[in-house]
Order: structure tokens, then C-alpha cells, then sequence
């Protein structure tokens, strides 16, 4: 029988899924959209990494946005469209987490 734990655990299900959902939208920056799910943010970082630490040395990181155009950021901007993912993961994040309140 339904019961008030269930309907707990069926509205963090639902809050769950539409932050996927917001995670699955992108976020718009500097004219185009870019992919913020798990793997993408992840590789983001580990770009992001590679530059900080002097691995990767180019003065462009070439990374392609959801309508998979392949664009050319400077480092600079690179660094920018990293700190507009983590912004808007954690715009999704505090959302979702004043939902289960």
C-alpha cells in the first residue's frame, strides 16, 4: 500500500530526475551550448587540470558544443566556460536540494 514513505522516496525520485534533466540542457555561454553531464564535466576538469598543471601547453583548447561544432577557445576563455559549467552545476544542484526540503 502507498504510505507516506513511499511518497517520500517517489518525490526525491522525481526531484532527481529533473535535475538530470537540467544537467541533460546544458548551459548557454558565449554564443553556444555545452554539454554539462557527468562525463562532460569531468573532462572539462581534466582539461582544466592539464592546463593549471603545465601539461597541456597550447595557447587553444578546441572543444566541441551540443550542436557538435567544434569551436576554439583561448585558454583564457577555456577557463571561463569551465567556471560557467561549475556555476550552473551548482545552480542545478542547490535547486534540487531546497526541492527535498
Amino acid at each position: 500500500p502507498w504510505n507516506a514513505e513511499i511518497a517520500a522516496a517517489k518525490a526525491d525520485q522525481d526531484i532527481n530526475l529533473g535535475r538530470e534533466t537540467s544537467l541533460d540542457e546544458g548551459v548557454d555561454w558565449n554564443g553556444s551550448n555545452w554539454q554539462i553531464d557527468l562525463n562532460s564535466r569531468n573532462n572539462i576538469m581534466n582539461q582544466l587540470t592539464a592546463i593549471t598543471a603545465g601539461i597541456y601547453t597550447g595557447s587553444t583548447v578546441t572543444w566541441r558544443n551540443t550542436a557538435n561544432e567544434d569551436i576554439t577557445l583561448t585558454i583564457e576563455e577555456f577557463k571561463q566556460l569551465a567556471g560557467a559549467v561549475t556555476a550552473k552545476v551548482e545552480e542545478i544542484y542547490i535547486a534540487s536540494f531546497a526541492a527535498k526540503v
